[in-house]
């Protein structure tokens, strides 16, 4: 071995130490590290966040394109689960519904919006007890209320696709 040689021809750190046991303790160092960031640190860190307490809240679904059937069988007073086996999403406060349309091309080449017969989009108005946790809202404890967010409401009678169209 040369003196002043750092990596050896074997591969080892001042002829003692692999450079690849190096390597992977600081693999593990950092999978350590990024665990506890995770799990263990605060909100400043984007680890868990703490809870400010359950509030009443009220948002809006929108059905789109349901048929008279589904549009009747949803009423205030409802309680809405997501999914077959979900968590409690709230109660139907209101349920209103409006001839839905659809785009249609024509033989001229023109593009419109047409009437679909027989068909609704519904807005339904739901009250749930949300947690409010870091600035958003959280229903069943697992389920952030955002808008935009797709959800599948299922009542006694009927299950429907919808999407968030406001929270508050």
């Amino acid at each position: 071995m040369k003196k002043g040689k750092i990596i050896d021809e074997r591969g080892f750190l001042f002829g003692k130490i692999s450079v690849v046991d190096i390597l992977a303790v600081a693999l593990v160092i950092a999978l350590g590290l990024m665990l506890y960031v995770r799990f263990f640190a605060g909100d400043e860190a984007g680890g868990s966040v703490s809870s400010t307490g359950k509030v009443q809240i009220e948002y809006v679904v929108k059905v789109n394109s349901v048929r008279e059937l589904h549009r009747d069988t949803l009423q205030p007073g409802d309680m809405i689960y997501d999914g077959e086996l979900g968590p409690l999403l709230g109660t139907v406060k209101e349920v209103t519904a409006e001839p839905a349309s659809t785009l249609a091309t024509f033989q001229d080449g023109h593009i419109a919006a047409v009437p679909m017969e027989g068909y609704y989009d519904l807005y339904v108005t739901v009250t749930a007890e949300s947690t409010v946790s870091a600035g958003g809202y959280y229903l069943g404890g697992s389920i952030e209320l955002t808008k935009n967010i797709g959800l599948q409401l299922t009542t006694r009678y009927d299950t429907m696709s919808g999407t968030v169209v406001s929270v508050g």
